[in-house]
């Protein structure tokens, strides 16, 4: 399972990649 969360989390950093650097704690706060 970890190993599937961290896929998910690298694919989800190359969506932000044109954007600037965001705390990812911030962005699940608020959704």
């Amino acid at each position: 399972m970890q190993t599937d969360h961290l896929e998910n989390f690298q694919k989800f950093n190359m969506l932000l990649g044109p954007f600037p650097r965001i705390p990812l704690s911030g962005i699940l706060g608020k959704i």
